[in-house]
């Protein structure tokens, strides 16, 4: 019976069966129920609230109709999430000295993982967020048993067949099957910090391969920057791509809780979490050994009991969540990985990879100058062309120069003292210079400083002509006046002289 730990006059006793506790991989189980809305204990049900069967959970969900609730409960892990740890790092310790290092007061740590390496954990973490990036970290699940304060981790590999098998003909009432290779990889590349590969210990070969279910080649590659020795890294890459060299396949199955409805015949019958039982499939004519990777167990209808068995542990319900929980943290493993691809795609721009276009940095890191490169690396680059907030400079002897000044920067705008203009075929067709005495063409000035320092060739001074020239044309028509004035008079000299001519010739003949 369900009980509400709240010290209510009715005992807290919360009249329902029917109720079920899913058992999850990630340690997080789920305990739900339905209650009728006039239960007396209805009333007193609030979130964070404490319900207890064999373990604490706290109330993380009501959701209140007509007549009923639903009510989703969580195990309750706030001893583990009571305190920060800022600035945490493991120091690159074992799983064991990880765990016991963040242990809450009371609790004790059975590690059933076998694991012995050594992993770095840095982040602003609480307890429980370190375990959650030991899941990750050491390839490892939890189990919580927070009644007696202890907690447990196991790799999933570690678990053998027990004998438990499901068949349409014994158990199986019903089957989902579901599976994909979207993500179906046979070989792959990996690299730790600064580059890191394990060629030197892997026959020259700086990845790995797993054609355990095809012969084709699938290649992939994976960066994780957290890895700084080779035998670490090819340990990682080995079990990264054993999970990813076969096709992510899951059955769900509906079936008839033999153990539990009769466990004196059916104790092999077995399907508790994390067993690994064989499945028939009459239907696709296969029998396959699966992990059970989540339980639905209803206490009082074990009928109704499901079980997901997966070869992709854990369910993808559980992994949005975490993936969820590690976006939020900017500490997490995710944002390392996530860091760790900005960075190396900050690389390739930057030319950190090599490049015919690259993007130089200061010593802090920052850009500062833009290359146009011959050759894919620097050291080999003889011709280069340079632009920086001096301007655009040409190199013909690598790196090192001499820089032949293009277009020097000078205020808001570019200047040269050459230009060389081409044809339509890239041929040499002129050039146009500056030599600080006037402006030339293939050597000839067509135009002097003071031409153009004197703005000559500026609309200012073409309306200062235009102004000029309509004042001659005013001066003209006025002298045409005074020119016509003066041809008339010059008409009467001539006439004048002429009766004078006249004059004088009657005056000989007198």
């Amino acid at each position: 019976m369900l009980k509400l730990m709240d010290g209510t006059p009715e005992g807290g006793l919360i009249d329902t069966d029917d109720f079920y506790i899913t058992y999850k991989s990630n340690g997080l189980d789920e305990l739900v129920f339905s209650l009728s809305i006039y239960d007396p204990v209805y009333a007193s049900l609030r979130e964070e609230s404490v319900v207890e069967y064999e373990q604490p959970y706290l109330v993380k969900a009501i959701d209140g109709g007509g007549s009923t609730a639903k009510v989703k409960c969580q195990l309750n892990l706030d001893d583990w999430k009571a305190t920060l740890k800022a600035g945490y790092s493991n120091g690159s310790a074992t799983l064991r000295e990880t765990v016991e290092g963040v242990l809450p007061e009371g609790w004790i740590f059975d590690d059933q993982s076998g694991s012995v390496i050594r992993r770095t954990i840095e982040g602003d973490y609480t307890p429980y967020d370190v375990l959650s990036a030991c899941m990750d970290t050491y390839s490892v699940v939890f189990r919580f048993d927070a009644a007696g304060k202890k907690a447990a981790a196991y790799t999933l590999a570690n678990f053998e067949p027990n004998g438990a098998f499901a068949s349409r003909d014994l158990n199986l009432k019903e089957i989902n099957y579901k599976g994909k290779s979207s993500s179906f990889v046979t070989r792959l590349y990996a690299y730790g910090k600064d580059g890191l590969t394990f060629a030197d210990i892997n026959e020259g070969k700086p990845y790995v391969d797993n054609h355990m279910y095809s012969d084709k080649v699938i290649c992939s590659i994976w960066e994780d920057d957290r890895y700084t020795d080779p035998e670490s890294l090819l340990a990682a890459a080995n079990e990264r791509l054993a999970g990813m060299a076969v096709p992510e396949r899951s059955y769900e199955c509906s079936l008839l809780d033999l153990k539990a409805a009769d466990p004196g015949l059916y104790e092999f019958q077995d399907f508790g979490l994390f067993s690994v039982v064989r499945l028939i499939d009459d239907v696709r004519g296969e029998s396959v050994l699966y992990q059970v990777v989540e339980r639905q167990e209803y206490p009082y209808y074990p009928e109704k009991n499901t079980v997901t068995l997966s070869s992709t542990a854990p369910t993808i319900q559980d992994t949005v969540k975490s993936l969820s929980d590690a976006i939020g943290n900017q500490s997490s493993g995710f944002w390392t990985i996530v860091k760790t691809a900005i960075d190396s795609g900050a690389s390739w721009v930057s030319g950190g990879r090599g490049g015919y276009v690259q993007i130089r940095q200061d010593a802090n890191g920052m850009p500062v100058e833009l290359l146009a490169l011959d050759a894919p690396a620097l050291a080999d680059a003889r011709r280069i062309i340079r632009l920086d907030m001096s301007g655009v400079a040409m190199s013909h002897d690598g790196y090192d120069g001499p820089w032949r000044m293009i277009f020097p920067i000078g205020g808001e705008y570019f200047a040269a003292t050459v230009l060389r203009l081409l044809d339509d075929e890239g041929n040499p067709a002129a050039e146009v210079g500056w030599d600080g005495v006037g402006i030339g063409i293939d050597g000839k000035r067509i135009a002097t400083e003071a031409y153009v320092s004197e703005g000559y060739a500026t609309k200012e001074a073409c309306k200062e002509l235009e102004s000029r020239c309509g004042e001659l044309e005013e001066a003209e028509a006025q002298w045409a006046e005074e020119i016509a004035g003066l041809k008339e008079q010059v008409g009467k000299l001539e006439e004048l002289t002429e009766d004078l001519r006249e004059r004088l010739e009657a005056l000989e003949q007198a």
